[in-house]
C-alpha cells in the first residue's frame, strides 16, 4: 500500500498546472477524426494534465461538451516557447 501510495504522490507531484501566462492562445481547424483528447496531444505540454488543458480550451469556445466537427474553428493554447 506505501508503495501505491508513493507512485500516486508522484503522478501528482510530476503534473503542473496551467498558468494560462505561460500560454498563447491559437487558431486551429478540426480536422475529420479530430477529438479535444487527440488535438491536446499536439498543443499541451507533457508536464500538464491534458484533462486540464481541454477543461480550458473547452472554457475559451464557450464550448458545454467536448463535441467537435470537421470545420469548426478552435481557439487552442499552445506553449510561449
Amino acid at each position: 500500500i506505501f508503495l501505491v501510495l508513493c507512485i500516486l504522490m508522484l503522478n501528482v507531484t510530476t503534473q503542473t498546472t496551467m498558468n494560462l501566462a505561460e500560454w498563447q492562445k491559437e487558431t486551429y481547424r478540426v480536422k475529420e477524426g479530430d477529438s479535444l483528447w487527440a488535438i491536446s496531444g499536439k498543443y499541451c505540454h507533457e508536464n500538464v494534465d491534458r484533462r486540464d488543458w481541454i477543461t480550458e480550451v473547452q472554457e475559451l469556445n464557450g464550448m458545454e461538451d467536448s463535441i467537435i466537427h470537421p470545420g469548426q474553428k478552435l481557439t487552442v493554447l499552445t506553449p510561449i516557447k
